[in-house]
Parts: C-alpha cells; sequence; structure tokens
C-alpha cells in the first residue's frame, strides 16, 4: 500500500501519500489506490471532509518516471485514463477537500493541491511547475485549476517553469513587459513556444 488513510474525530479523513522515500511521486499504485479511496470516501456518510498530504517532508514529487513503463501507446493511453479519473474524482469530490502542503509539490502534485477546496501551505512549502521547460502541456486540469487557485493575474497560461518558494502567491506572469523582472522575461521566453501556446 502506497496511501494511508486516518480517520479522526468529526468526519475527517486524513489521506496520505506514503511514498516517502521516493519524495511521494506517484506511481501506477498509488494513482489506483486514490482513485479507489475517493470514490469510497464519497460515498461514506461518515466522512465529512478530507485531508491530502504527503508523508515525511514533502508533499508529493509529481510522476513516478521510474514506474511509467512502456511508452506503447496502448499502454500511455491507459496511464493518461487513470490520471484523468483520479482527476475528475478529486475536483468533483462532494466533501471539502483539503491540501496540507510542506515541501515539494512539483509537477502533478502542484496539479492534484490545486484540484482541492483548499489549499494549505508550510513555510517550507515549494510548488514547481516544470512542464513547459521540455515542451510539455501542464496535465492533470492544471491549464484551468491554477487560474481560479491565483488569480487572473497569473495570465492565460501556466507560471513560468521553476517558480516556487516565497514567490509562490505573485502573479507569475507580470502584466507587461516593462514591469516584469528580467529574469521572468528569460524564463517566459526560454521556455519551448508550441507547448506555452497550447496551454493557453
Amino acid at each position: 500500500m502506497t496511501l494511508r488513510r486516518e480517520d479522526l474525530d468529526g468526519g475527517i479523513a486524513v489521506l496520505t501519500i506514503d511514498r516517502p522515500e521516493a519524495r511521494n511521486a506517484l506511481s501506477p499504485e498509488t494513482r489506483s489506490e486514490i482513485a479507489a479511496s475517493f470514490e469510497a470516501m464519497a460515498a461514506d456518510d461518515a466522512v465529512r471532509a478530507v485531508v491530502l498530504t504527503g508523508a515525511g517532508e514533502h508533499f508529493c514529487a509529481g510522476g513516478d518516471v521510474k514506474t511509467m513503463g512502456s511508452r506503447e501507446p496502448s499502454a500511455m493511453e491507459d496511464r493518461v485514463a487513470v490520471m484523468v479519473r483520479v482527476a475528475e474524482l478529486l475536483i468533483t469530490f462532494p466533501k471539502p477537500l483539503v491540501a496540507a502542503v510542506r515541501g515539494h509539490a512539483a509537477g502533478a502534485g502542484a496539479s492534484i493541491a490545486c484540484l482541492a477546496d483548499v489549499v494549505v501551505a508550510a513555510d517550507s512549502a515549494k510548488f514547481t511547475v516544470s512542464f513547459l521547460n521540455i515542451g510539455l502541456v501542464p496535465d492533470w486540469g492544471l491549464t484551468h485549476t491554477l487560474q481560479r487557485r491565483v488569480g487572473p493575474a497569473a495570465g492565460p497560461g501556466p507560471p513560468p517553469p521553476g517558480r516556487g518558494g516565497p514567490d509562490r502567491r505573485r502573479p507569475a506572469v507580470s502584466p507587461s513587459p516593462a514591469s516584469g523582472s528580467t529574469r521572468t522575461r528569460r524564463t517566459v521566453s526560454g521556455s519551448p513556444t508550441c507547448a506555452r501556446r497550447t496551454a493557453r
């Protein structure tokens, strides 16, 4: 098992991604367990709210590339189908869902946090979205949920890759080139344009 559930008083269920040795990266087993857990909790009247967190020092380091396996189209389609199912379960979950984040929330980890109703971030929390750096479009619905989480000041697409730490609440894209920092402009211009265009 890569997921732990603890039921607290008042109908609060704490769901912990329990792979601290891998910074709680999502394996196929973890994704399937998350789906099964949220299906069960949605139907359980004793559960009134859910807290999703990670074991150890980090929330979730995203997808575990070591467990992604075959690159055959059918295998990739199966992985995407599970990912879509988990995202749908989280965003349509009928009870309050809180993401308790400390340490790294990278890639899919940041995306999962944005699917929650409330994100509680510790001082150590660091949100990192690096999809665009390697020419990929953010998954898990992040192009939709991120703007709802941080507001329209973040711009029409995801934030420049690598943003995190103390800057995570600031607008990810400056309102105008003149007012943006040189670092932000270089980060945006240096990422693959096809991915950024698709994300928009």
